[in-house]
């Protein structure tokens, strides 16, 4: 009997394209071009990587609504998204019921035009995607971007060459906002990457980290010397980025790294850092006292200071629009600047929609700790938990900046969570019938962690192949 042909399969027999090869050059668009770059008559809605995004929305939504659409539903990933569009939504409609400058009903637009390319590319990634294969060529994409945009960032600290300038020739593409403008902090150039603000690319080389040591460590399909050039740059653009908030998210994804790792590989982890910390000491001097000194700062520093007196600035609105609040994208730079993405999301979407935008985060971080618990290998359980990781390190890094108003970052999470919402689905999916599944807390066995990686393991079956075989329903998460 034929397996179903999955609506994704049809589309790559007709056009060349499914859905990994449109998630594997929306992640090189986010990470090789510059986000300040977009199409003309678009604006600043038109940037390559968001107008793709928007492209995969009506993608999926064509596939769920075809009558012989083999769509895989990912439930937990539309329970958050129906949380964020059903508060963005509320909001949107209270905001029209009082006048508004122009303006701001303008970024409201941006607004949930931003949130329809978020969900094209998580649901995409979460729905699309088959098998753990596929997932993996999209997260080796995503991380080759990531060092890409590193490199450039190197670059824009030592020897201050900034590459994004050619970027700007491209044809049909025009610059709609600053990029690769290099601040200074410390005596030190601050370098952006490709992306619009040092914080932005900082965080996300941070959450990138996470599966760079992933697949440093198990993606022995590839040649050593490309995973460690690959790990290397984005360790060392970490540092580079002279950011708070990069020092905060890589210690969140060391911390889950570290937990998760064997005994032995701990050790050899913490030599590594330590070797690490020595280089940056002695081939960029000042580099960590400087780094030091952003962290023992307190109340001294003015940046921290003013986030400290931002949350008297916000009280007030939450006290007029404690609920709903003034409406997305509303709340305008030019206002104020607010560091703090919970900050931001009380003024302009409420209460509600600060759950539900704490909800949209944590949820990337509870489907890794569940794919872990269904995983097999000591590999999948590594990516697993460096979903996990990187999941808590962008919700921690909400903290630090206003993230939902970088669109390199925002990008970047909703491929995050539509990943590991395709890894959880194929860790159920792919698991042995009968084999008992993990208990929350578990411990490695005696004998020692499962060596397999993905060079080595037999290929895992695809959904398609296993949907018309009988097996036992799994415990823990289901769709």
């Amino acid at each position: 009997m034929r397996a179903p042909t999955s609506t994704a399969l049809q589309i790559r027999v007709r056009c060349g394209f499914d859905a990994v090869n449109l998630l594997r050059i929306e992640a090189l668009l986010l990470g090789v071009l510059p986000a300040g770059l977009v199409f003309g008559p678009l604006g600043g809605v038109g940037s390559p990587a968001r107008v793709l995004g928007l492209c995969l929305f009506l993608l999926w939504g064509c596939s769920v609504l075809m009558p012989e659409s083999q769509v895989r539903p990912c439930i937990p990933v539309r329970i958050v998204l129906t949380m964020m569009w059903g508060s963005t939504l509320a909001t949107y409609v209270v905001l029209h019921l009082r006048a508004m400058p122009a303006v701001e009903v303008t970024s409201s637009d941006t607004f949930l035009i931003q949130l329809i390319a978020f969900s094209g590319v998580a649901l995409t990634a979460a729905e699309g995607l088959r098998s753990k294969d596929e997932v993996l060529l999209v997260i080796r994409a995503a991380v080759w971007a990531a060092a890409f945009s590193a490199f450039v960032a190197i670059l824009q600290f030592q020897p201050g060459f900034d590459l994004t300038a050619w970027f700007a020739k491209i044809p049909l593409l025009s610059t709609n906002s600053a990029f690769g403008d290099v601040s200074s902090r410390g005596g030190f150039n601050r370098p952006p990457g490709t992306a619009i603000h040092p914080i932005e690319f900082s965080v996300v080389t941070a959450t990138a980290l996470a599966f760079a040591i992933h697949l440093l460590i198990h993606d022995h399909e590839r040649p050593r010397w490309r995973r460690r050039l690959v790990f290397g740059l984005i360790a060392l653009a970490v540092p580079v980025a002279i950011s708070r908030s990069a020092l905060v998210a890589s210690a969140v994804v060391l911390v889950y790294f570290l937990v998760g790792a064997p005994r032995a590989l701990r050790a050899r982890a913490c030599g590594f850092l330590a070797g690490f910390s020595l280089a940056i000491f002695m081939l960029i001097p000042g580099l960590l006292g400087t780094l030091k000194g952003l962290v023992l700062a307190g109340q001294g520093d003015s940046s921290i200071a003013t986030r400290t007196n931002d949350y008297a600035y916000v009280a007030k609105f939450l006290r007029e629009r404690p609920w709903l609040g003034r409406g997305g994208g509303t709340f305008l730079p030019s206002y104020r600047i607010l560091d703090n993405q919970f900050l931001l999301t009380l003024v302009e979407m409420g209460v509600i929609g600060l759950v539900c935008v704490t909800v949209l985060f944590f949820s990337i971080s509870c489907l890794g700790r569940a794919a872990r618990r269904h995983a097999i290998t000591d590999a999948d359980r590594s990516l697993a938990q460096m979903f996990a990781a990187a999941g808590m390190a962008s919700l921690v890094a909400l903290f630090t900046f206003d993230a939902l108003s970088f669109p390199t970052f925002t990008a970047f999470s909703s491929l995050w969570l539509g990943l590991a919402g395709a890894w959880w689905l194929s860790a159920i999916a792919e698991r042995p019938p009968g084999v008992p599944v993990a208990p929350r807390r578990s411990r490695r066995s005696a004998a020692g962690p499962d060596r397999t990686t993905y060079a080595r393991r037999s290929t895992a079956p695809s959904i398609d192949q296993i949907s018309s075989t009988p097996r036992l329903a799994p415990a823990g998460p289901t769709q």
